[in-house]
């Protein structure tokens, strides 16, 4: 775990309202795409590490700015994780970062559907693959997914 949180720290430097370098500009927030394939958690704990969380998506809007990014990807990667978890209580999907129920969704056409149980989907992704537009799907935690992390500008940087 060390080893992740030097890797995620590697090129971090000050800034003062604009994405750090490497990381993505979006109208509110900045993303970076990560390049390492690790379960829920894990890559929970990886954007944290940089004081960033799991993307999440609040509106159409951002939907369409991380679609945008991920695009650029989409033919190295077809899956990454995002924030969005229902594993508290089944069905109730929220903002894990904040604790918040989601209130925009963008399932894919019948998700989620927790794999019948068999075993339990809590944790959700964005599917690049070109048929599924950037939809979501809830997937089991421990699958190794590549991931998105967001940070707000004000909050991206390191202090003197």
């Amino acid at each position: 775990m060390i080893a992740l949180v030097l890797l995620a720290l590697v090129g971090y430097a000050a800034c003062d309202t604009t994405c750090l370098k490497g990381w993505e500009q979006g109208s509110k927030s900045c993303y970076k795409v990560i390049d390492y394939r690790t379960d829920w958690v894990t890559a929970y704990m990886y954007c944290a590490a940089m004081r960033a969380q799991l993307a999440d998506i609040e509106s159409q809007e951002e939907q369409d700015e991380v679609a945008a990014i991920l695009g650029k990807y989409k033919d190295l990667f077809e899956q990454f994780w995002i924030d969005l978890s229902d594993i508290e209580v089944e069905g109730q999907f929220k903002w894990m970062a904040f604790n918040q129920n989601a209130t925009y969704t963008n399932w894919i056409p019948g998700q989620p559907d927790n794999n019948a149980g068999k075993p339990a989907e809590n944790c959700v992704h964005i599917n690049a693959k070109p048929f599924r537009k950037f939809g979501w799907n809830d997937h089991k935690c421990g699958a190794q997914l590549n991931f998105i992390c967001e940070a707000f500008p004000e909050e991206n940087t390191i202090s003197g």
